[in-house]
């Protein structure tokens, strides 16, 4: 097995989630937590909602803060699992988790391979949530 090729590919992944991650925040408006909210406070299930940042933003307009800014997308259907999961994985996190990830990297780099197999096996597993990837190699897998 090509230790540095599995290293690579894990890398290079792991830029592409930042990179992501990243173009998601704005510069202007840094808004890195997201959640779903009713567009009315009248209760009706079936009112639009809109994802929009959990981060204050300061106007010139001398109004005060607005409580976020929304994206270009309303539904009307009721919150569902698969909003709570893209709110959940917000910009922020995943930066926090490719860091994370890019330490273990850095620590297999750091040792001798014949010493840090525990490590060698936990880029293996940071590897595996691409196996549908046209880059990865099976042989990575555990």
């Amino acid at each position: 097995m090509n230790v540095v090729e599995l290293v690579e590919f894990v890398e290079a992944r792991l830029a592409e989630d930042e990179r992501v991650a990243r173009e998601a925040i704005v510069p202007d408006r840094p808004g890195t937590h997201w959640e779903w909210e009713a567009r009315s406070d009248d209760g009706d299930p079936e009112s639009p909602l809109w994802l929009r940042t959990v981060e204050e933003f300061p106007t010139t307009s001398g109004v005060g803060d607005l409580p976020g800014f929304p994206l270009g997308y309303e539904c009307t259907a009721a919150p569902t699992p698969a909003m709570g999961h893209i709110t959940r994985h917000d910009p922020d996190r995943v930066l926090r988790e490719v860091e994370a990830k890019q330490a273990i990297i850095e620590k297999l780099r750091e040792g001798d391979l014949r010493k840090f197999s525990g490590l060698l096996d936990a880029v293996k597993l940071l590897a595996s949530p691409f196996s549908d990837h046209p880059d990865y190699q099976k042989e990575w897998a555990l």
